[in-house]
């Protein structure tokens, strides 16, 4: 039997040199990869910071009056975000990621899914200690939320592709932004019509802080492409309805403060119509401490967002909108208005307590109830209904948290009607648990008003 045949020496070096050359791309590859971060390291500093939540809910009336007899339905449903932070001396670069499911919405073996999208992606530049600027897709979260919020309880959140120049000194604080829309790509101007988002928006902010005194001052100019004229005659046009407003009016005095907000809106909306409307609120809210970090809070309060009367709904528009809000922490945790298109037009009155009982630093209970009206005259009576909202809080550790809830609503017989429901259930409720994991953030509840 003849002998294997032994490699020659320049076949064994040829071998050697392809795992040696091999090897050699993989450290090549490897310090590209580590470069950046090591550089980072020498002239900034590199961070990464994650979240998520997982929300499991019983609905049987979660915005909607239920049917008689119509089942409860159950589902859980959860938000990951991860975000990554470069900064230097006066430069920030931002950028989040974040995937957002119900649980059994896609299959077990799938090859991609459309569930994936960038949160935020801005940089920040500061010009000295006054002056600023941050470019990009950001959220916009300012005062109480009620008319700029990132909406932190929906999954997905909002963001704006917006760019704003900031000033600061001392207790003041001003800020003015500039967004332009647009489809994609594009030679010429076309047409931009979604659903609540502007073709362009203009807007300034300023903030003043004397002592337990706060002024807050806002004016908000939103361009949307008008609706009928495109559809019927390709006409491309934009109206403007214009917001301005005091978003906190506030005064702090031993354990007692008291806040104010209110909006006017005036221009034209989407479809042309003429716009006169307006939005107040007014609480008190009184803060008792009690020994070992425990304390009791009650707040008093109403907010009036007005309506068009069932006469002038197509000829005009008296409907506030409170465009761009976390509109949850409001009017009630069961999302009858002002969340998910549900926006009345008869407008809404709610006279609301709000009443907190901290058992301790990191655990507490808070009862709201609201009573509910409609504001416009319409073919109905205004009262609408009575809601009571359950809400616990317990923060285990600075990664962990867990938040639960249970609302009921003691429908009036109008906002059924409202609805269209015929045959309404007289007992819409929802309950609700939260596992929120938030190692980097001081926000550790989502969705509460305070």
């Amino acid at each position: 039997m003849e002998a294997p045949k032994r490699a020659s020496i320049g076949q064994g070096s040829h071998i050697n040199q392809k795992a040696i050359m091999k090897k050699l791309g993989l450290i090549i590859l490897g310090a590209l990869i580590v470069a950046p971060f090591a550089k980072a390291q020498e002239n900034g500093s590199f961070t990464v910071d994650g979240q998520l939540f997982n929300r499991t809910e019983v609905r049987h009336g979660f915005g909607l009056i239920p049917q008689k007899e119509e089942d409860p339905a159950l589902l859980a449903a959860q938000r990951l975000r991860l975000g990554f932070n470069y900064k230097e001396e006066n430069l920030t670069i931002y950028g989040s990621v974040q995937d957002i499911r119900y649980w059994g919405s896609t299959p077990q073996i799938k090859a991609n899914d459309p569930f994936l999208s960038v949160h935020e992606a801005y940089a920040e530049y500061r010009f000295n200690e006054a002056w600023s600027m941050k470019l990009g897709r950001q959220e916009l979260n300012y005062d109480n939320f009620r008319f700029l919020g990132n909406l932190d309880w929906a999954l997905q959140g909002r963001a704006h592709d917006i760019a704003l120049l900031k000033w600061k000194k001392e207790n003041i604080k001003v800020d003015l932004g500039l967004a332009y829309n647009v489809v994609g790509d594009q030679l010429k101007d076309g047409p931009y019509i979604l659903a609540n988002q502007y073709k362009n928006a203009q807007f300034l902010r300023a903030e003043h802080t004397k002592g337990d005194f706060k002024t807050v001052f806002l004016v908000w100019n939103d361009g949307r492409q008008d609706a009928p004229k495109w559809m019927n005659s390709q006409i491309n046009e934009t109206n403007y309805m214009t917001t301005v407003g005091l978003p906190e009016v506030s005064y702090k005095m031993d354990n007692l403060k008291f806040t104010f907000f209110g909006y006017y809106q005036f221009g034209s909306d989407q479809n042309g119509l003429d716009v006169k409307a307006f939005d107040v609120s007014l609480e008190g809210n009184m803060l008792t401490k009690m020994d070992e970090g425990k304390s009791f809070s009650t707040t008093l309060g109403f907010e009036l967002l007005s309506g068009t009367d069932a006469a002038d709904v197509g000829v005009k528009n008296n409907s506030f909108q409170p465009l761009y809000g976390t509109n949850h922490r409001f009017n009630g945790f069961m999302d009858f208005f002002y969340v998910g298109g549900r926006n009345p037009a008869q407008g809404l009155v709610d006279v609301y307590s709000l009443n907190r009982f901290n058992f301790a630093s990191n655990k507490f209970m808070i009862l709201g109830l609201h009573y509910f009206m409609s504001h416009a005259e319409s073919n109905i009576e205004k009262f609408l209904g009575v809601e009571a909202d359950l809400s616990f809080g317990w923060v285990v550790n600075k990664t962990f948290s867990i938040q639960a809830g249970y609302s009921h609503l003691f429908a009036g017989e109008n906002l059924a009607i409202l609805q269209g429901n015929t045959n309404p259930s007289n007992m819409p409720n929802w309950a609700y648990v939260m596992l929120i994991f938030r190692p980097h953030s001081a926000a550790k509840f989502i969705g509460l008003k305070w």
